[in-house]
């Protein structure tokens, strides 16, 4: 995936974790009454950081996935973080941050601060 889409697909994602009430650590996708529903349904109200970035990147969602994956290896940061089930949404925040700071240009900006909270949520 070209990493001005990747890019987009990660603004997108930041755009619904930023929202508290649509945000969820429990599922990758919640109706209004906090019953799982699938990532596409348009009952899914409430997304966990996988389920937003599902959501955002629509039929590329694997691509994005497998291209942020990339991006977290390249960093020593396990990609499984991303469905983490203990990730909280400052946790979601903070990665997506990092990963749209590094897209846009800066491959310096350090992971250790992001890689020991979310270490310590699972």
């Amino acid at each position: 995936m070209d990493p001005r889409e990747l890019l987009a697909v990660l603004r997108r994602a930041n755009t619904l974790v930023a929202d508290a009430a649509k945000w969820t650590a429990r599922n990758f996708a919640e109706d209004p009454a906090g019953k799982w529903t699938p990532v596409g349904s348009e009952r899914a109200t409430r997304f966990n950081l996988a389920g937003a970035l599902i959501k955002s990147g629509g039929p590329a969602a694997r691509e994005a996935m497998q291209a942020l994956e990339k991006l977290f290896a390249g960093a020593s940061l396990d990609p499984t973080v991303l469905s983490s089930p203990g990730l909280t949404r400052t946790q979601a925040l903070e990665l997506l941050r990092w990963a749209m700071r590094r897209l846009e240009g800066d491959p310096t900006l350090p992971l250790e601060p992001i890689w020991e909270r979310t270490k310590a949520a699972q």
